[in-house]
C-alpha cells in the first residue's frame, strides 16, 4: 500500500460498489446504457442512449464480463498487494529434517472479501481465511495449483519489485517439483533463494 495517496480509488470496496451500481442499471429498464468500458481501470462511462446509438452494448456480454477479472487487473494487483513466499522450517520427522512449502497470498481488509472472491473464482482454486480482527487472506500452498500462478504470470509479467519476487519463487517451486527439496544441496539451494 506505498502511495496509498496516490490511488485512483483509495478503498478497494468501491470499485466493487460501482459493478453493484452497473449491475443494477442493467436489471432496471433505464434510459441510460454503457458509452465507455475501460478495462484497465475499471472506471464505467455512462450516457444517454439518444447521442450515441452506436455504441449500444448488449446487457448479456457485460453481465458476463463482470463475473470474471481480467487477467492484467490481477497481474497489477499483485503488482501492488501479492505476496510470493518460500517457508524453510526445521521438522524432526522428516529424514532430511526440513520442511519445505511455498506459499502465493493476499492479505486485505474484510470489506474487500468479494474482491477476493473474484480472484479464486479466477483461479479456480485456493483458499480464504480470517486472519486477526479486519483482515482476510487469499492463498495458494499446494504444488499442484501453484502452476496454475506460474502460468499466470508466464502469460501477463509482473513489472514492479514483485517481478523479482515471482523470479525467486519460480526457482523453488522448479527445485521443489523435481524433488530437490529432499535431498541436502537441495535446501542449500533453496536458503540462497
Amino acid at each position: 500500500m506505498d502511495f496509498e495517496r496516490s490511488y485512483q480509488i483509495s478503498i478497494l470496496s468501491k470499485q466493487i460498489f460501482k459493478y453493484n451500481l452497473l449491475n443494477r442499471l442493467l436489471q432496471v429498464n433505464t434510459n441510460f446504457l454503457i458509452r465507455y468500458f475501460n478495462t484497465c481501470s475499471y472506471k464505467l462511462f455512462i450516457v444517454s442512449p439518444f447521442k450515441y446509438q452506436n455504441h449500444i452494448y448488449k446487457k448479456n456480454t457485460v453481465k458476463k464480463y463482470l463475473k470474471f477479472l481480467d487477467p492484467w487487473f490481477i497481474t497489477g494487483f499483485t503488482d501492488a498487494e501479492g505476496c510470493f513466499r518460500l517457508y524453510i522450517y526445521t521438522n524432526t520427522a522428516s529424514k532430511i529434517g526440513w520442511y519445505v512449502f511455498l506459499d502465493f497470498k493476499f492479505t486485505l481488509h474484510k470489506k474487500d472479501k468479494d474482491l477476493l472472491n473474484k480472484i479464486k473464482n479466477y483461479f479456480g482454486v485456493g483458499e480464504i481465511s480470517k486472519h486477526g480482527y479486519n483482515l482476510i487472506n487469499y492463498g495458494i500452498r499446494s504444488i499442484k495449483y501453484l502452476q496454475l500462478i506460474i502460468n499466470h504470470f508466464e502469460k501477463f509479467s509482473l513489472k514492479t519489485k514483485n517481478l523479482n519476487d515471482y523470479k525467486l519463487f519460480k526457482l523453488a517451486f522448479n527445485l521443489i517439483i523435481n524433488k530437490e527439496h529432499l535431498t541436502k544441496e537441495g535446501i542449500i539451494k533453496l536458503f540462497l533463494i
